[in-house]
């Protein structure tokens, strides 16, 4: 991988996004994103990405930070929501729980639903509906509104 350039098909976003519009339901994006590469005039709504702090490059992407103020996503027309990853079962499993509870805490007195991205990184053997159950009820215990998860064997259990 070349870590000089950035990932394949983002490095225009706005221009990958716009071909998509009509069969989306909502955009999560970075607010860098929002503010740059979307149409004010959008009629899709928007989950401002919150969370992130390290890249490739960096030693673990599970060592997230929240890198939006809740004053940055209190939403206007288009944007609804607020997300972040979770990494259960990392290093930063904790930190990045904290970070969900600290998000629901500021997003709910605003009315904003938080969804959380349960992300697994590399390890797909971890992709197995008794982790990502598990995965999904702590997201949901510290009180996201939505979680985004992926599909496995089993998914309906």
């Amino acid at each position: 991988m070349d870590i000089s350039r950035p990932t394949s098909c983002l490095e225009k976003p706005g221009e990958t996004i716009k071909p998509l519009l009509p069969y989306v339901d909502a955009l999560f994006v970075t607010r860098g994103v929002l503010r740059s590469c979307i149409d004010a005039e959008i009629d899709k709504p928007i989950c401002a990405r919150v969370s992130g702090g390290t890249s490739m490059v960096g030693k673990d992407l599970a060592n997230e930070v929240l890198t939006t103020s809740i004053e940055e996503i209190i939403p206007p027309e288009t944007r609804s929501a607020a997300g972040l990853s979770i990494f259960v079962g990392s290093d930063y499993e904790r930190e990045t729980l904290q970070n969900l509870a600290e998000l629901v805490n500021e997003c709910e007195d605003y009315g904003i639903p938080v969804m959380a991205v349960t992300a697994v990184g590399k390890e797909l053997e971890k992709r197995a509906a008794r982790y990502l159950g598990l995965c999904c009820r702590i997201a949901a215990e510290l009180g996201a509104r939505v979680v985004k998860t992926y599909w496995c064997e089993d998914f309906d259990r």
